[in-house]
Order: structure tokens, then sequence, then C-alpha cells
């Protein structure tokens, strides 16, 4: 039975969460009266390690839950192996086609502008305007975490099917009124393992099925 979406579902729920609590708790602390150059660096540098450091442990659970289960459903008969240690770092250092940027390399960025949009707004004595910039800033971070456990999840997938020797699997997606006209296209369409094609779109929801072959197939 295919569990791990519903698993991975409920993770992505539980981080996003946890990343309100933070932005509110970075927000609360911050001494608008006493704030300057390093105060705020100090704030937003401090709050982006433990968001980084955050999303990498649910990732991680993520992804080696949903690597087992893909290798169990290709071959019940054989034991699931670990994921290698250093997986997550480097598909986190590579470039990902429907966010158009290294996650890596975003971290900072975003950290960056939360920090330029507070000393605008402390220069110009608007404390209503740091508020907002928590939220533009919790928004950003929330839609990059919930897309790279998308990610994280796929991958994880395709690398399980893979290493249990699937070679081809089936694109599957939803049926109702917020299903992009690409992934109807794709619908059905079988692709080998290693070529099949990246997720059209923030959010998608579609899923891969592996095609198991039988004695003797090619």
């Amino acid at each position: 039975m295919r569990t791990w979406y519903d698993y991975g579902d409920k993770q992505s729920a539980e981080l996003l969460d946890k990343i309100d609590k933070e932005f509110k708790r970075s927000r609360l602390t911050l001494n608008f009266d006493g704030l300057n150059v390093m105060s705020a660096k100090s704030v937003t540098t401090n709050l982006y390690k433990r968001l980084d450091k955050m999303n990498r442990k649910y990732m991680q659970d993520v992804a080696d839950n949903a690597y087992r289960e893909a290798q169990r459903e290709a071959d019940p008969k054989k034991k699931p192996e670990k994921l290698p240690a250093k997986w997550l770092a480097a598909l986190l250092l590579s470039f990902d086609p429907v966010t158009k940027y290294v996650y890596e390399h975003e971290v900072e960025r975003k950290r960056a502008r939360l920090f330029e949009a507070i000393m605008a707004d402390k220069h110009a004595e608007s404390r209503i305007g740091i508020v907002q910039d928590y939220k533009t800033a919790r928004s950003a971070w929330r839609r990059q975490s919930s897309q790279y456990m998308i990610t994280v999840e796929d991958t994880a997938v395709l690398n399980g099917y893979e290493k249990a020797g699937i070679k081809r699997v089936m694109w599957k997606s939803e049926h109702d009124n917020k299903t992009c006209d690409t992934c109807l296209k794709r619908d059905g369409l079988i692709f080998l393992i290693r070529d099949v094609p990246d997720k059209p779109h923030y959010g998608c929801r579609c899923t891969l099925e592996p095609i198991i072959e039988k004695d003797g197939g090619d």
C-alpha cells in the first residue's frame, strides 16, 4: 500500500506549523528601539539557521521513509536499503527546475532580503512595516519549504524504485478542477525512470507508479 505520500503530507503540515512559530518567535524578540545593523544581522542569521536545520530534519525523515517504501513496493521480498548519508545535502546543492534556484543558496538570499527590509523599515521608523516584513518572509519560506518537501519525496521515490531495479514508471495525475493541462496530458504516460520530466509547477500533486516487469520482461 502506497502510504508514504500521506506521511509526507503530514510531516509537511507539521513543518509549516513550526515555521510559523519560528517567525513569530523571532519577530517578538526583536528589540525595535535598540535595533541596528549588528542586531538585525544576528536575529535574521539565527532565524534562518533554525529554519534551515528544521527543514533538513523533516526532509531527511520524509526522504528516508519514501525511499524505503518505494523499494518495498517494487520488491516486497527484498529488505530495503537506506539512503546514502550525503543524499539530501547533494540534492539541496543541485538546481531545482521547479523553483528555478538552488536551495542552499536561497537560504542566504532569503535571510538577506529580510535583513534589508527590516533595516529599511527601522530607518523609516515603521514598526508596522517590520511586521509586514516578517509576514512576507514567512510566506516565501513556507512556499519554498512546501515545494522542496515535494521535490525531496519525489526524488527519493524514484531513487528507491531504481534501487529496486525498476526501469519505467507511469505518470499519475489528479483529476479535478485544480489539475493543469500539462499534468492531464501526462496522465498515464510511461517514462524510463531516468527520463521522467520535471514537475511543471509548484505544488504539483502528480505521482509516479512503477512498471513492474514480469519474469522475462524486457
